[in-house]
């Protein structure tokens, strides 16, 4: 029997995956385990960070990773009780990131300003940098520093490179099938549209 998932997380995260998207999808499963199947190549952090909240605050969620699992969807799973990561899959943890766009003609003075702009920027994504990495630390047991380093060198990770990092409990060998879930869709949570950032609008910064 086929297993069945409470919520699908798939696509972009930002745009129709939100803290308050996915929040509603929960509401039927407040008493008993969540199970969320993620395929996302991820997105938006500051809803990547919302939902893993929201993850740990039920307490009770597995997270099955399939297909590519990456940025601010690995943030997601990060919240779970429980991660289960299919062997076929693959995983990519790596430093936040945001847009630039400076398509305008400027004189000297103006460069000071883009400077300062780009301080800013530098700082928020350090910020955001040591968030993520103490995330994965806590989750893994190894030191801020040993994420930071994994991060850095922004590479896919196989199941079993994941599993032996700790940023999965277990390699799925899908002996878990059909649990009495209804499976019925109702908390399908799905996108495929972009929500961006710029240096200018970047309070909805990407981990992308």
């Amino acid at each position: 029997m086929p297993r069945k998932y409470d919520i699908n997380i798939e696509g972009e995260i930002g745009y129709w995956i939100t803290g308050e998207s996915v929040r509603a999808a929960m509401q039927p499963y407040a008493e008993r385990e969540i199970k969320v199947r993620i395929s996302s190549l991820g997105g938006s952090l500051s809803d990547g960070l919302d939902v893993c909240t929201l993850f740990r605050a039920h307490s009770n969620v597995t997270a099955y990773l399939n297909g590519m699992v990456a940025s601010a969807a690995t943030i997601i799973a990060m919240g779970a009780r429980r991660i289960v990561m299919a062997p076929e899959a693959v995983m990519l943890v790596h430093n936040a990131s945001s847009f630039l766009f400076y398509f305008e003609r400027v004189q000297k003075e103006d460069i000071d300003d883009k400077h300062e702009e780009l301080k800013q920027l530098n700082e928020m994504l350090t910020t955001f940098d040591k968030v993520i990495a103490e995330i994965y630390s806590k989750r893994t047991g190894k030191s801020v520093e040993e994420m930071e380093k994994l991060m850095k060198e922004e590479r896919w990770l196989t199941a079993q490179e994941a599993l032996e990092y700790g940023l999965v409990d277990e390699i799925d060998n899908y002996e878990d099938t059909g649990d009495g879930h209804d499976g019925n869709g109702h908390g399908h949570v799905q996108c495929t549209r972009f929500a961006g950032a710029t240096a200018q609008h970047c309070k909805r910064a990407n981990y992308h």
